[in-house]
């Protein structure tokens, strides 16, 4: 074999090689390369100064507010360009666990704790816990999810943090969301009104008859769509249908505390 063929060889070799290293990482050589600051964050976050922070893409989420995400580690990690914020992360490199070696309020003293260490405005913002739960299912077997949520006026506002863990107490996924609410305005229409609207709205764009039962319960909060305090009501009603089965249909209402209008529906039975 002549040393040309030795040589070509050996190229190709080389190019397999650093294919299988894009691919691997997903790393694109013809993307930007982030911001640096970014990067910095994203090595701060994981306490590893010296962590290889690969850049993955520009996007933009459905308020129309940029993000960038990084690979770092084998996980992945969201960052705001504008503040260069870590606000979301998922650690793929933590391992599946489908035994309960603790219990969901043990987990949220390990959640709360990343949450603080995270998330700046942790005290100086009125978070609180408004959700745990236990899942399954997921790509990390059992899961524990904590949320909190700043409370203005005992309202939630769009400012939350949210932590999920394995079954060990291991954070597999953060998310946070720290921007100025709108100002809270003690809402002018009643919750008995807005459970009124909304299931009225249910019952007539369903065109249900013959109802069996329904159930409304309903909690004021900012919604990031329309920058208002609103009603938001969930819906659920079970009536017989054509064949005399028990059927159900409903969902989440958002009525606008000030005026009443029905702002949009979300049905999810």
């Amino acid at each position: 074999m002549s040393k040309r063929m030795y040589f070509i060889i050996g190229i190709l070799i080389i190019l397999v090689i650093a294919g299988f290293f894009l691919y691997a990482t997903g790393f694109d050589p013809w993307a930007p390369e982030g911001s640096g600051k970014s990067k910095t964050a994203v090595r701060e976050f994981i306490g590893d100064p010296y962590a290889v922070v690969l850049f993955e893409k520009s996007h933009t989420n459905v308020l129309g507010e940029p993000y960038d995400t990084y690979r770092a580690n084998g996980d992945q990690f969201t960052v705001d360009p504008t503040t260069g914020t870590v606000i979301g992360a998922s650690f793929f490199s933590v391992p599946m666990t489908k035994i309960k070696k603790i219990y969901l309020h043990q987990a949220e003293c390990s959640a709360k704790a990343f949450a603080v260490r995270h998330y700046n405005n942790f005290h100086s913002r009125n978070m609180q816990l408004t959700e745990s739960k236990e899942g399954g299912g997921g790509p990390h077997g059992i899961d524990y999810s904590f949320t909190w949520s700043e409370q203005v006026m005992n309202t939630n506002t769009t400012n939350i943090v949210r932590v999920s863990t394995n079954t060990e107490g291991s954070v597999v996924s953060y998310y946070a969301r720290d921007k100025s609410p709108p100002t809270a305005e003690p809402a002018t229409i009643g919750k008995d009104q807005a459970i009124e609207t909304a299931t009225r709205y249910v019952i007539d764009r369903s065109k249900i008859n013959n109802i069996t039962y329904r159930n409304a319960t309903v909690r004021s909060g900012f919604t990031p769509y329309h920058e208002r305090v609103v009603w938001i009501v969930d819906v659920e009603v079970r009536f017989m249908n054509t064949h005399n089965m028990e059927d159900h249909s409903g969902g989440a209402v958002n009525i606008d505390a000030m005026t009443g209008e029905l702002l949009d529906y979300n049905p999810c039975l």
